[in-house]
């Protein structure tokens, strides 16, 4: 079970993102779920990107990975295998322009 009020939050800390020949990304990191660290690899895709009113450059991704939830040390019966989603939105920072 999620014992959040003992893990509030889980953290995943990536380390390398891969492009595939067909446009999807392997995002490699280390995920940090109810006291316990683990190697894992998501599998995702850009889903759009805009400049938006301020002209900054957005852009979205989606990922998904499956993790056995007794790497966590947590218990999900009658499955140990649960999906989890992420979906991301990246905003390019201002440029430092040199002032003179």
């Amino acid at each position: 079970m999620l014992d959040v009020e003992r893990y509030p939050q889980a953290t995943f800390v990536s380390s390398s993102v891969a492009s595939m020949p067909d446009g999807q990304l392997r995002i490699f990191g280390e995920l940090t779920c109810h006291g316990i660290s683990r190697k894992i690899e998501w599998k995702g895709r850009k889903i759009g990107e805009m400049n938006d009113e301020w002209g900054r450059h957005r852009v979205g991704f989606e990922a998904a990975t499956v993790l056995n939830t007794l790497d966590f040390d947590m218990a999900f019966p009658p499955s140990h295998q649960v999906m989890m989603e992420l979906y991301l939105e990246g905003v390019q920072k201002p440029s430092k322009k040199a002032t003179k």
